[in-house]
Formats: C-alpha cells, sequence, structure tokens
C-alpha cells in the first residue's frame, strides 16, 4: 500500500495552506470547508455522530474563550529510533506554530499573545506502569529499564544535545516583514494575500547552530518573558530536536502528557490554557498492569500496535483523560482547560484528521490488512532482511527514490483520547509532507480561546 499525499494535493494552492487551516480553524486540517463542524457537533460531510466508540459521553465542550492570561504548551516527542527524520520535520513545524502565537500573520485582526511557556519532554517512561517502576526488564532495549527504571517521567528538556538543527526552507509561512523567519532568512514568493514562504537567502537552510548547550534550569521552559518572540520558536526547535533517538521503544505517549503535567512543579497556571501536544510514529503503551511481559508480542521489538490490541494491560483511556483532568485541576485551573492534540499514526484522510468531534469514523478507516482500530498481522522483513510479522501501518511516505520516510503503526488509542476531548482534540497525520497546516490549525484554536 502506497499512502504518499504530497502537501500540493492536500490544499489547493500549497502557497495558501495556512491560510486554509486558520480559516477553518479546529474543524479541520486543509479539507474543504463541508468538512467543518456544525452547530449540532455533526460532520456535515460524512453525518458521522460525534459520539465514539470509546465512550458515548465525549465531551465536546469548549472553555470559556477569553478568560486566560496565556497557554502553557507541552510536546510529548517520541525519541525512538524511528524518529529521526519526523523530528527534523518538526523543527520546522515549530517555527510555524510559535510565530502563529506571537508573531501572527494577520497581527491587525489577531493580537499576539504575550504569556505562552513551552516545555519539551519525551515518551519515555521506561516500562513502568502506574507510576511504578516495573520489576521486568525489557530486554530487546534493555536502555528502558535504565535508572529508576520511570524514564524521562514527565521532565522537561534543559540541554540541547546537538549544536545545530536543519529547518526546511519554503515550509514556514512569513509576511513582508520576515519576521516569522530564521534570523537572516528572507520571506520569498509572496502571494497576493502577502502570504510567502521563508527561504534562506545563503545557503538551504541546513547546520543552522543552536543557542549554548544548556540554558537556566531554574527556567525549564521557554517563555516570552525571559526569550524574546524572534528567538522563542528557534529555542523550541533546538530543544525539540535534542530528544535524541535513544529513548525506550516501548513508548508511554499519553502517561508522558499527564507526568508532564505533574511532574514539572508550576508549569501548569490555574489560569492558563494547557496545550499538550503530541508527535510519534506508534501506538500508545500507557501501561496499568505489570503482568504485561506475559504477552510475548508486549516483550518483543514486533510489539508495534500490540498495546492497542492489550487493553487489558493498559490504562484505560478514559482514565487517561482523568489524569490530565486531574492533573489541571491540581494546579488550580478548571478541568476542561486542556487541548490535546496529536501529530501520530493515521491515516492522511478526511476521517482521520482534525477536531477530534469530527473524527469518530478514524478507527474504522480501512487499510490493506485490517482498520485502524484492528490492524492485521503481515509478513514482513524486519530491517536485516529476515521474515517477521508485523502490524500493519496506518501510513507510509517515500522519498522521491521510493525509499520509506515514514511507516507509523496506528496509534487507535491516541486517537480515541482526541475522540473524548471532542472540540478541545485534534488529530493529524504523521505521514503528511508538511505539517505546517496541523501547527496552524492548532495555533489558530489557541488564539481563538486565549485571545
Amino acid at each position: 500500500m502506497t499512502t504518499h499525499y504530497p502537501f500540493f494535493n492536500q490544499c489547493a494552492n500549497v502557497w495558501r495552506a495556512s491560510i486554509c487551516a486558520l480559516s477553518l480553524l479546529w474543524a479541520c486540517a486543509c479539507h474543504d470547508v463541508s468538512n467543518a463542524i456544525d452547530d449540532s457537533g455533526v460532520n456535515p460531510d460524512t453525518s458521522t455522530d460525534t459520539d465514539t466508540n470509546v465512550n458515548n459521553g465525549t465531551d465536546t465542550s469548549t472553555p470559556v474563550e477569553n478568560t486566560y492570561t496565556g497557554v502553557d504548551i507541552i510536546l510529548v516527542v517520541d525519541n525512538s529510533g524511528s524518529m529521526a527524520q519526523e523530528q527534523e520535520m518538526l523543527s520546522t513545524a515549530l517555527f510555524s506554530l510559535i510565530n502563529s502565537l506571537v508573531n501572527p500573520l494577520d497581527s491587525k485582526s489577531t493580537a499576539p499573545l504575550d504569556d505562552i511557556r513551552i516545555g519539551v519532554t519525551t515518551s519515555d517512561m521506561g516500562v513502568s506502569y502506574g507510576g511504578t517502576p516495573s520489576t521486568y526488564t525489557f530486554s530487546p532495549h534493555p536502555v528502558c529499564s535504565e535508572g529508576d527504571g520511570m524514564g524521562d517521567n514527565g521532565a522537561f528538556v534543559t540541554a540541547y544535545l546537538s549544536t545545530e538543527i536543519n529547518l526546511q526552507e519554503n515550509i514556514i509561512p512569513c509576511d513582508a516583514s520576515a519576521a516569522q523567519c530564521p534570523t537572516g532568512w528572507s520571506c520569498d514568493y509572496i502571494d497576493a494575500e502577502g502570504v510567502g514562504r521563508c527561504g534562506d537567502p545563503n545557503g538551504d537552510g541546513t547546520a543552522q547552530s543552536c543557542p549554548p548547550s544548556a540554558y537556566d534550569v531554574s527556567r525549564p521552559f521557554v517563555d516570552n518573558h525571559y526569550w524574546t518572540s524572534e528567538t522563542m520558536a528557534f529555542t523550541t526547535a533546538c530543544l525539540s530536536s535534542s530528544v535524541g533517538t535513544e529513548g525506550c521503544a516501548f513508548e508511554q505517549q499519553l502517561a508522558a502528557g499527564a507526568a508532564g503535567m505533574r511532574n514539572n512543579d508550576g508549569f501548569v497556571r490555574a489560569d492558563s490554557l494547557t496545550a499538550v501536544i503530541v508527535i510519534s510514529d506508534e501506538e500508545d503503551c500507557s501501561l496499568a498492569d505489570d503482568d504485561w511481559h506475559s504477552v510475548e508480542e508486549l516483550a518483543t521489538p514486533e510489539r508495534n500496535v500490540a498495546c492497542g490490541l492489550h487493553p487489558e494491560y493498559m490504562e484505560t483511556v478514559i482514565d487517561m483523560k482523568d489524569a490530565y483532568n486531574n492533573a489541571k485541576m491540581s494546579g488550580g485551573g478548571p478541568e476542561n482547560a486542556i487541548l490535546f492534540a496529536a501529530i501520530i499514526g493515521v491515516p492522511p484522510v478526511p476521517e482521520c484528521q482534525g477536531s477530534g468531534a469530527a473524527v469518530s469514523g478514524c478507527l474504522d478507516v480501512p487499510l490493506e490488512y485490517g482498520t485502524v482500530g484492528d490492524p492485521e498481522i503481515i509478513e514482513r522483513l524486519d530491517p536485516n532482511g529476515n521474515p517477521s510479522a508485523y502490524y500493519e501501518y496506518a501510513c507510509e511516505r517515500f522519498d522521491y527514490a521510493g525509499y520509506a520516510i515514514t511507516q507509523a503503526y496506528p496509534a487507535s488509542r491516541i486517537v480515541e483520547l482526541a475522540q473524548l476531548f471532542g472540540n478541545m482534540g485534534y488529530i493529524y497525520s504523521i505521514c503528511n509532507e508538511d505539517w505546517t497546516p496541523a501547527m496552524n490549525a492548532i495555533a489558530a484554536r489557541i488564539t481563538e480561546i486565549v485571545n
């Protein structure tokens, strides 16, 4: 199955991508306007009820807008071995997210936000379960049991592990001022609406030098009180790239998001919107039971999406939503002041991209073998050329020579959480060539709520 969807095919005009995403806000990621959610909470294009197959009480409520002083953003970045190229894409996409908040293209009608905090953590929770280190070693990936067995446990990254990042040219939206571009870059190809793309006049955008190797760890997050609007996007991009690809391959993305809210003292504020954004090419394996090792699939590299098919060992998705709400309320805030977004393994089709209230049919989308919610096992050669059993990919992306760049497994549990968050949830396919539409949609929703 080839699901290579060039960005030119996703939106009528690539140079208008940001305008498309901002106009449609949260209901879609550069889809036709007919996919927007109407007042009844139903996608009029698919006539799909917003209730999910996880919980008939899907939360489609929206927090009271214009009552928050700022936004606290937690980025949960998968730091396992398959994420190198995706982390490079994330660096560029984050420029669009941060700039849309601090340097909006339409500054006359959209005021920049002046109270933003951003923390970066990873999907690595070791093989802990429910906040307790496992008594078993994940032998195919020993790093999972190192230290206290809790992995990063939601702690924010505070050091740049590399001194350079690569940024993509002709991706980051900008206006004639080029305020949205990296230092020294220009805004090129400006269209009739005044929207262009950032380009590097001195090269191809590679090897951008990050700031010093560490910053003041007493402030383990980026904010626009300590950083200028010109440096926030670049600093965030450096941090997101510095997580590396040596983390535990037993990813617990949802548990890591809750840990990020709980375990970074003072980050979650009562009077701010909290946004958790997950970037991963794997299924969530947030463990609730230490007997996971008894399932052979879960104890081998071939586990892939087995976590989604063995809920008896996992935290329920409803419990994970409660964990997010409890963490928010522990910070003094209301439980509905959380926005959950994810760039994950789903097919890049309308049924699987957009508001959590609009993607109730995503888990039923057919793959070549099985569906997103119930993928089948197929025989495929492993990286060493040996036959092995793998679950079907949710999507793949190839380079122009036909080599696979991204091969993402169905993240059904993460989809289910986005569905539970309803209008405060959002998903987008990690197999898209460009994540700018997703970042612009996320920024637009944040701005809509906070401004």
